[in-house]
């Protein structure tokens, strides 16, 4: 998410309207069997300063705690995409694109149905 901000900052000088912001986005933050087939675990929400250090989810050296920050950054870059339709001037619109399952990407290639971690962090 960071990344897709300072990407915008850096262009944001030469956006003229109309223009369009496209951000990638995934639904993956709802951590639920609807969304994402039980794959990934739902967002741990907490202030972006405490998202930003090393170990912000428990047991940080696990698959679990990689597709809570996953699926945590994707919600960030949603809220970054609702934000930039609030500041971002006419003609120059925000969108979040959300491809779906991507299949091929490997997000459970070690994890068996099963024993997926499907439990939304506090």
């Amino acid at each position: 998410m960071l990344a897709n901000h300072l990407f915008v900052r850096l262009l944001q000088d030469r956006f003229a309207a109309p223009a369009r912001i496209v951000i990638t986005v995934s639904d993956t933050h709802f951590g639920d069997f609807k969304h994402n087939m039980g794959m990934v675990s739902g967002r741990a929400w907490k202030s972006p300063d405490a998202l930003a250090r090393t170990g912000a989810f428990p047991e940080p050296d696990t698959t679990a705690a990689g597709r809570t920050a996953y699926s945590t950054s994707k919600l960030a870059a949603i809220y970054l995409v609702h934000e930039y339709a609030r500041r971002l001037p006419a003609g120059i619109d925000a969108v979040a694109y959300n491809p779906g399952f991507v299949p091929g990407t490997g997000l459970a290639r070690n994890d068996q149905l099963l024993a997926r971690d499907t439990r939304i962090p506090p």
